[in-house]
């Protein structure tokens, strides 16, 4: 996932659901092996062998599936999906998490999230197989960890989870999961310094971090802990050397200073936007701010008249 994937959607899209949403409203899910695979061109940029497929449907079938959650089916179950060029505008229908698993190919696995053991009731139909595309061996951990009734032990498994999750779409589920929970601060801050901060994990997860927590301070989930998560935040943006990660910050926190300011009273009315317009001062005055660094600068200060 692209670092700008963080700016393509809405907040709300990329850090209130994903995986962990689809495998919690299916009451059956399926995987394995696909056989009777075919793909189905529907348009293409122009017509005769030269023309570049656009989009296309891919078919195939679950012999013998394998059940993930929900009850046993003992025949053989068909599916379709759709499927498009990168080149096209993105599907509104398909998720941002799912863009990880790309498309079908014959020898993939594929994992069938059903509203019920009915194949009429196929919610969604997504590709699994290596490394970061292992979206069964995530289900089942998600499906583990979902499990637990207990309030309280299930944010310490998740907690758990951030920290030991072999791919980063599972990273991605334990913070949202977290964030919702909701988490407490003080619980989640230290693991989050170790993962972003001392782990040295890669930028994708370190904007998706910081995107998140900045998320929940406009949503207003911290408390009496909110300027904590800010000061973090801060901290991150400060010590960042990566001009791509200073730019994805700086898109984040712009949100925050939409919800902290007051277009009538035309002052930073939150405590939190003053502060984060205070990390971006200290920045400004400790080092020389590349070009793209400066235009968002320019256009804070510009949206901002005197406060920064």
């Amino acid at each position: 996932m692209a670092l700008t994937s963080a700016t393509a959607y809405r907040a709300d899209e990329i850090y209130r659901a994903g995986a962990e949403t689809l495998i919690a409203q299916s009451s059956t899910i399926l995987a394995g092996p696909v056989s009777n695979y075919s793909k189905h061109i529907l348009t293409q940029s122009q017509p005769g062998t030269d023309g570049i497929p656009l989009k296309w449907a891919v078919s195939g079938q679950l012999e013998k599936p394998q059940i993930l959650k929900g009850q046993a089916i003992f025949e053989p179950i068909r599916f379709s999906r759709s499927e498009q060029s990168i080149f096209l505008p993105k599907d509104p229908s398909v998720a941002d998490w799912e863009t990880t698993y790309g498309e079908l190919a014959p020898n993939d696995q594929a994992v069938l999230f059903l509203g019920n053991t009915s194949s009429e009731s196929i919610l969604k139909v997504l590709p699994s197989g290596d490394g970061e595309r292992d979206l069964v061996g995530l289900v089942k951990d998600i499906i583990s960890l979902q499990a637990n009734d207990n309030a309280v032990e299930r944010v310490r498994d998740w907690l758990s989870y951030l920290e030991r999750a072999r791919h980063d779409e599972g990273r991605r589920a334990a913070l949202r999961e977290l964030i919702h929970a909701p988490v407490k601060w003080t619980e989640l801050e230290p693991v989050l310094q170790r993962l972003i901060v001392k782990s040295q994990v890669g930028p994708n997860l370190r904007a998706f971090g910081f995107g998140i927590v900045a998320f929940a301070v406009t949503e207003q989930k911290w408390g009496p802990s909110q300027l904590q998560a800010v000061n973090f935040l801060c901290r991150l943006f400060s010590d960042e050397q990566d001009t791509k990660l200073v730019l994805q910050y700086i898109l984040t926190i712009k949100q925050v200073l939409r919800y902290s300011y007051d277009d009538v009273l035309r002052s930073m009315t939150k405590p939190e936007g003053q502060q984060l317009l205070d990390c971006l001062k200290r920045r400004e005055s400790m080092r020389a701010l590349d070009p793209p660094i400066q235009q968002q600068y320019q256009q804070i200060r510009a949206s901002y008249p005197g406060l920064l």
